[in-house]
């Protein structure tokens, strides 16, 4: 959704101390040599997965391990394959939602659903989303970690990363107690160009009951051309909503434009 020129990663990464601030959409990079850390935050150790920084993190007070923070993941946590099966995570929860996801490895599928807790350092909340991976193969299938942090947590905090004193310092932002957000629309957007198209249209979803299907163009929301829309509006409307609002969604199916109304709901 939006133009990218490249990646930044650990050669360049590891020469600052990097402080990533949420709330202003900011980062900072300091000099390791003269840093001194001034904010309100709590130090935690880090580990290194090769070149990838990794905390200790704990869900549902009882299950421990060992999590790769992965800034460039929209999630909010992703559990290993291994992880889940050796402690029967599909077993302790009752509602999962199947999703397609992808990254640089190329795309899986996993399982969406809600735990009762998680906490990392000294910071606890409540009902965190947690994807299940079903990956037989990559990352998400390693045995060596937990799981992946993604954005969706990492944004509860302004993040001050010290590669060279091995920890990073956790200060609480505006969204520290808030709740994990899923999509109430239930349909995944795909851009390439200028056509946006639904990619996946879950099953039981808000979307799925207007009858969207995977493949429709998705050309307008209420009334507004698509294209006018940013990534941040979306969110707003899909993620950030509130069950029982109504959106007018139109698309093209088999070269036919159409208008269907959506009522946002929760899914997991």
């Amino acid at each position: 959704w939006r133009p990218c020129a490249g990646v930044l990663g650990y050669d360049f990464i590891s020469r600052f101390v990097v402080e990533i601030n949420f709330d202003r959409e900011t980062i900072v990079l300091h000099d390791p040599k003269t840093f001194r850390y001034e904010g309100g935050g709590v130090a935690v150790p880090l580990q290194f997965a090769g070149n990838i920084p990794v905390v200790e993190c704990t869900i549902d007070d009882r299950y421990q391990g060992l999590f790769r923070l992965d800034v460039g993941s929209g999630s909010t946590v992703d559990l290993h394959t291994p992880f889940v099966k050796a402690h029967g995570l599909r077993g302790q929860v009752a509602t999962r939602v199947e999703v397609t996801g992808g990254g640089f490895g190329g795309t899986f599928t996993s399982e969406v659903t809600r735990m009762k807790r998680m906490s990392v350092g000294p910071y606890a909340w409540d009902d965190p989303i947690v994807v299940l991976s079903n990956a037989t193969e990559g990352g998400l299938a390693s045995e060596d970690y937990a799981g992946n942090i993604g954005n969706h947590l990492m944004e509860r905090f302004r993040l001050t990363f010290d590669y060279e004193r091995k920890q990073v310092w956790l200060e609480p932002s505006a969204r520290v107690a808030s709740r994990d957000r899923f999509s109430m629309i239930g349909v995944q957007l795909t851009r390439i160009g200028d056509v946006v198209t639904a990619m996946q249209v879950l099953p039981g979803s808000a979307g799925a009951a207007a009858g969207i299907r995977a493949g429709d163009l998705v050309v307008a929301i209420d009334g507004r051309a698509i294209g006018r829309l940013t990534l941040d509006a979306l969110n707003a409307m899909f993620e950030d909503g509130r069950p029982g609002e109504r959106h007018r969604v139109t698309v093209v199916r088999d070269g036919r434009k159409k208008t269907v109304k959506v009522v946002l709901k929760e899914l997991v």
